[in-house]
């Protein structure tokens, strides 16, 4: 699957800074929903461990908003935290606008040009469909026993390919397996577990 920047999704920020002080200079960040309208809420603030450049790393949540969120260092000598900076002469801002996609595209999909084949396929017995394609067809529980099985039980290896419609950017994949209760199955989630299939 393809991922933009989404909300609700974690992100890194990682800020490189010069430091002169390290009792009395601090980093402060902050975030916007909307880029457009910025509504600077505050994240978090940081104290150097010496002089000299910093590394600063911190994860936030993408809030819902605009289409444009922006990232905000305030890097101030003394003062107190504030999205303006804290009055000092050496208070420097510096503003990092991005864009925000929306939901997961699923590349694979049939309708967005995904083919899939395999080493082989169990056909059709009237408990299921067994074909390549239902790997891709956005059923992420196996409704209807819809998944693909190869012909070989116990025969490896076997193999699943999946042709995009040209190049992509691909930042996750998703496997799912059979679910223990097939017959009644819930929306995976990364902590789910299976034993019996």
């Amino acid at each position: 699957m393809a991922r933009n920047l989404a909300p609700g999704k974690a992100v890194r920020i990682d800020v490189t800074y010069w430091a002169f002080s390290p009792s009395q200079d601090y980093l402060d960040l902050f975030y916007a929903a909307d880029a457009n309208n910025p509504n600077w809420t505050y994240l978090a603030t940081f104290q150097p461990s010496g002089i000299g450049q910093q590394l600063l790393t911190t994860t936030y949540q993408l809030p819902s908003g605009g289409s444009l969120q922006a990232v905000r260092a305030v890097f101030r000598y003394q003062g107190t935290v504030s999205s303006c900076g804290g009055g000092s002469p050496w208070d420097d801002i510096d503003d990092l606008i991005f864009a925000v996609g929306g939901p997961l595209v699923n590349v694979a999909l049939a309708s967005n040009g995904g083919i899939a084949s395999a080493s082989s396929t169990t056909p059709p017995d009237g408990t299921g469909t067994f074909f390549p394609s239902v790997a891709i067809d956005g059923d992420r529980k196996g409704l209807n026993t819809s998944f693909w099985r190869d012909a070989t039980a116990d025969t490896y290896p076997d193999w699943l390919q999946v042709d995009f419609a040209g190049s992509k950017t691909i930042n996750e994949i998703d496997v799912y397996t059979l679910q223990d209760n097939y017959t009644n199955p819930a929306e995976p989630t990364a902590g789910m577990t299976f034993n019996l299939y």
